[in-house]
């Protein structure tokens, strides 16, 4: 049952019809922190492997002639083996991280609706609310640490070999084997960067809901080379109740919200945001049939 959010607002003696909340943005640190947590050891357990596979390649392309080598390959084989280890680390780790993510939304998400509303319902949400969609994030993290492993595998491999039969200098598979590691990198920065958005929009949407706030605006990124479409909603409101779509709000028409998986920070590397908006005497009419 989502909170009587309208209603309290209006016992606490908000007058206005329409409220935009202050947007959630999380703190930046919250994505090194999940680099740190769980894709910098992988990218440096890579790193370091690199001057055995290059000894090992200088020393087989020396003497090789038309026989495959297999010491480098073993090299390789068992990075990924003692990576094995420090995957087994991984979850609970992503689950420290994602407490914290919970949290600092909570909180900020808490801030909003007093600051706005004059609601005050810090002690009645709590983490076990999103448990589900934490778990779902903590997951999706799983494999794409392992992604990132396994890229940097795929890469470091395919230049090594391709060394061989192309019998391409030590030096320049050193350069090659260097930039695959700092490729995959930037990707996990990248990545850890693209998962804090999107556990925050999802954090927006549950709690939007456990508010029983169905009514939000699309507010972008700002980000260099948008995405047209997700430019062009910049502003836009949105209802996820089907009966409020075509309502006028100011000479405004409500609109059905996009497809789910082309919603405000799901889309890869997309950093819009769905901004709560309250429509207290919409949604007050709605909890009272709801009684």
């Amino acid at each position: 049952m989502p909170l009587p959010t309208a209603r309290m607002a209006r016992a606490a003696g908000v007058r206005r019809s329409f409220i935009p909340l202050r947007p959630i943005a999380l703190p930046t640190m919250l994505a090194t922190d999940l680099y740190q947590a769980a894709y910098a050891d992988i990218v440096a357990r890579w790193d370091a492997a690199l001057s055995s596979i290059l000894n090992s390649y200088e020393l087989t392309l020396a003497q090789m002639t038309t026989d495959a080598p297999e010491d480098t390959g073993a090299i390789i084989s068992q990075v990924e083996a003692d990576l094995a280890g420090v995957f087994l680390t991984i979850r609970p780790a992503l689950a420290t991280w994602a407490a914290k993510v919970e949290l600092a939304h909570r909180r900020k998400w808490a801030e909003s609706l007093l600051a706005g509303a004059k609601v005050d319902i810090a002690m009645m949400i709590g983490p076990q609310d999103v448990r589900q969609t934490v778990a779902a994030v903590i997951e999706e993290n799983v494999g794409l640490v392992r992604s990132v492993s396994d890229e940097a595998r795929r890469r470091i491999g395919g230049s090594v070999f391709r060394g061989y039969q192309n019998r391409t200098s030590p030096a320049d598979v050193a350069r090659e084997i260097r930039e695959a590691v700092a490729m995959e990198r930037r990707r996990a920065i990248r990545i850890a960067g693209d998962q804090v958005s999107k556990l925050g929009a999802q954090l927006n949407q549950e709690r939007r809901r456990q508010a029983g706030i169905p009514l939000f605006r699309w507010r972008h990124s700002s980000k260099r080379n948008p995405r047209e479409d997700h430019l062009a909603r910049d502003g836009n409101l949105y209802s996820e109740r089907t009966d409020w779509a075509g309502r006028e709000f100011e000479g405004e028409t409500v609109r059905t919200p996009p497809p789910a998986d082309d919603r405000a920070g799901v889309p890869p590397y997309c950093g819009c945001t769905e901004q709560a908006v309250l429509a207290l005497d919409w949604m007050i009419e709605d909890e009272l049939e709801a009684v």
